[in-house]
This record gives C-alpha cells, sequence and structure tokens, in this order.
C-alpha cells in the first residue's frame, strides 16, 4: 500500500510526498508544485514512513530547556543530547551528531521568571560537538543568572 504525504511550501504550494513501495524507505517528491529556488534537497524515508529533510533551511539542533535545576532539564530537542551549567547563567549544549563544520549559526532567548527578569542569550564558544551560551539578565548589572526557560536554535554546521 503507498503512502503520500502532503506538505506545503511557503508559498502555498502543494508538494506531494509520495512512497509507492512500503516494503522499501525510498519516497519520491513530486516536484511539479515546487518553485525552482527551493531549499528542499535531499528526502529519505527512516522511521515509520515519516519523511525528513535534509536541508540548509531546517535548523540541525534546536533545544529548550529549564537551566534552573540542576543539572539544567531538557523540556525537547533535536539533535542535543545534553546542558550542563558550568557556572550561574552558561550553559554547554551538546550535540548527539556531531555537526561537520564549526560554521553554524546560533539564535537564542530566555526567561528569567517575571516580566521584570527577561533575558539576552550571548552565544558562546563552538565546536563541532558543543557550543556554550549564556543567560543574562536585562537589568542594569546585565548579570548572568540561570533561566527558567532556554531556547537555542541551531542552523547550518551540516555539508
Amino acid at each position: 500500500m503507498a503512502s503520500d504525504f502532503i506538505l506545503t511550501n511557503a508559498n502555498g504550494n502543494k508538494v506531494t510526498l509520495s512512497n509507492p513501495d512500503t516494503n522499501t524507505s525510498d519516497v519520491v517528491l513530486d516536484t511539479s508544485d515546487v518553485a525552482k529556488d527551493s531549499d528542499l534537497t535531499t528526502l529519505s524515508n527512516t522511521v515509520d514512513n515519516i519523511p525528513t529533510v535534509d536541508s540548509k533551511a531546517l535548523a540541525t539542533a534546536w533545544v529548550n530547556f529549564d537551566g534552573t535545576t540542576t543539572p539544567p532539564t531538557i523540556r525537547d530537542s533535536f539533535n542535543v543530547s545534553d546542558v550542563v551549567r558550568t557556572a550561574t547563567g552558561r550553559y554547554e549544549i551538546y550535540f548527539t551528531e556531531d555537526m561537520d563544520n564549526a560554521n553554524f549559526s546560533v539564535s537564542l532567548s530566555g526567561y528569567g521568571g517575571s516580566d521584570a527578569n527577561r533575558c539576552t542569550g550571548i552565544y558562546g564558544s563552538h565546536t563541532v560537538s558543543k557550543c556554550t551560551v549564556y543567560g543574562i539578565y536585562q537589568n542594569a548589572d546585565s548579570s548572568f543568572q540561570n533561566m527558567a526557560i532556554m531556547n537555542l536554535n541551531i542552523f547550518g554546521g551540516k555539508n
């Protein structure tokens, strides 16, 4: 029995993914509705007939964690194996699968627990296996603080 998946791209166009033979993990992409500048590059069907897309347009790692617990509690993540607090407001994020290079982009945000405790995330050092981030309260002294909610998104780093 064939499996079809209908996706919608950023322009609202339908993209159909088909798996005509359930005995294989191949997925066929119907590109007739995909714009020429589409970021879709490689498709594979790897788990329970759910397609995955390898693309520079998708996050290569992300994590939502509570930085106030010891150790920090990962609420949900992709390609993140561990979060380690090295000092107040300082965290090392370890990747499940190493990046191919250290040329990735990191964006992060945080929340300290009340409206007065907003966080500015600062991105520190990085390697192919981890990156360092900081939570800083936006107050007069801009001090490092453990954040109740930290969100980190990584793009790139994969060839």
